[in-house]
């Protein structure tokens, strides 16, 4: 095939999308050895301050001669980092540091010298391989106070065959609603998996947030109780990709078994 005629590649890609083409790429090029950098510009190649050219250099110099024990797998590079592709989104419109890595540290930072860090330990373990097929009718849905179960769970569940919950920084929901928790009983009695996932925020540049886990407050843990799946670090475009990636190929029933898969670090 012609993947084993190049060392490296780079995708220029658009800045709305690019994290979820980045986390899909890194299930479907697993186990993925060379690199493949996916880059981009907040503003056009000819605009005269553009960050096209630097962003692009760089990713082709990063491909072309990193170090495969590092940057063999899918990554983002933007405004002089490099990140895991998986665990990056976009935090800016406007700004040429257009992304984020909530809960990784970059992978490289670029400055006169191309710094790469260290390489991590261990092998990833197996995990079954999947073919590209994804679901088209997995929704991503924002907890809110007085979100409207009800409405959903009769216009919605019926049709989905998967369920992306973005629920409070603390990893609770309003369980306290007796709606609420039949929209989740509802979802069980149906099989329609509901993935929970967090908005992490970055406190610093090489420091990661620290993300509370469901079970930590009861509200939370009654969640869990009804079935729901924690998507832990996951971004919620990383999580939305996965449960899409699962759900297009087998039947909910063995959503819990591969949700559970480490399958590319995500």
């Amino acid at each position: 095939s012609k993947w084993k005629q190049y060392d490296g590649f780079v995708v220029l890609h658009g800045t709305d999308t690019l994290a979820y083409t980045a986390s899909a790429l890194s299930f479907l090029l697993r186990p993925c050895r060379k690199p493949v950098v996916v880059t981009g510009a907040q503003r056009p190649l000819a605009a005269l301050r553009t960050d096209a050219r630097r962003n692009l250099i760089s990713a082709v110099e990063i491909a072309a001669r990193g170090p495969r024990d590092r940057v063999g797998l899918v990554s983002v590079f933007f405004d002089n980092r490099l990140f895991q592709g998986n665990r990056v989104r976009k935090r800016s419109a406007s700004e040429f540091e257009a992304f984020e890595s909530p809960q990784a540290a970059p992978l490289a930072v670029v400055g006169t010298e191309i710094r790469y860090a260290d390489a991590p330990h261990g092998k990833r373990p197996a995990a079954p391989r999947l073919a590209p097929n994804f679901s088209a009718s997995v929704p991503v849905l924002h907890v809110t106070p007085g979100f409207p179960a009800r409405t959903l769970e009769k216009s919605l569940l019926p049709h989905v065959d998967g369920l992306v919950l973005v629920v409070f920084q603390s990893g609770t929901a309003p369980t306290h609603a007796p709606e609420f928790l039949s929209f989740l009983r509802n979802a069980r009695k149906r099989k329609v998996p509901v993935v929970l996932v967090t908005e992490g925020e970055t406190e610093g540049a090489g420091h990661s947030s620290r993300l509370s886990h469901p079970a930590t407050y009861a509200a939370g843990r009654q969640l869990l109780a009804e079935g729901c799946h924690w998507a832990g670090e996951m971004t919620p475009e990383c999580a939305y990709v996965k449960a899409c990636w699962i759900l297009g190929q087998v039947g909910k029933a063995q959503f819990a078994r591969l949700w559970r898969k480490d399958f590319a670090g995500e």
